[in-house]
């Protein structure tokens, strides 16, 4: 699906997706905010409206004085069947004050209330071993093909086919 309107994104625009982790929208938002970027605008459609809102909200817990100002809109996408409207959400978060009498219009919050941003950052390699290799689980991976193990240690196999189950210990008859 193509759009409508064709617009180069702009340098300080972030699309949100469904399946980006917002770890790495906070990492980039926070360089762009490092490269003087006074307002960042992120948006969205479809399905990943829902995560472009929680992103907005997360940036003000993690980012004193972010103003934001949150749209809605409908988008016309050109497919196979002919045109289509999608929804489309376009947050403006902003360092400087935005229009307060526009309608979704947020302040920041307290600074009481504003976690800082802490970027990760990776420390030196310690000298360390490297960890010691585990094996499969219970029984390695014989166990598993002949089925999981009871109390006394006979496979699900063993207790099917036996014929003195009920007293059976041994885990190395041929089913008696």
């Amino acid at each position: 699906m193509k759009k409508t309107t064709e617009e180069k994104k702009a340098a300080n625009e972030v699309w949100v997706t469904g399946t980006t982790s917002f770890g790495s929208y906070l990492a980039y938002i926070a360089r762009l905010f490092d490269e003087n970027y006074d307002q960042i605008v992120i948006k969205a459609m479809g399905y990943a409206i829902t995560r472009a809102l929680d992103l907005g909200m997360l940036l003000r817990r993690k980012f004193k004085g972010i103003h934001q100002i949150a749209e809605v809109r409908m988008e016309s996408l050109k497919g196979q069947d002919g045109n289509r409207e999608v929804g489309q959400v376009v947050i403006t978060v902003s360092k400087k004050e935005l229009d307060r009498n526009h309608v979704g219009y947020t302040g920041p919050l307290p600074d009481a209330e504003v976690q800082e941003y802490q970027p990760f950052v990776a420390t030196e390699a310690r000298n360390e071993q490297p960890p010691i290799p585990r094996g499969r689980g219970r029984g390695g991976y014989r166990a598993r093909a002949e089925g999981h193990r009871n109390n006394y240690g006979l496979s699900l196999i063993h207790i099917c086919r036996c014929r003195r189950y009920a007293v059976c210990r041994s885990r190395w008859s041929p089913y008696h």
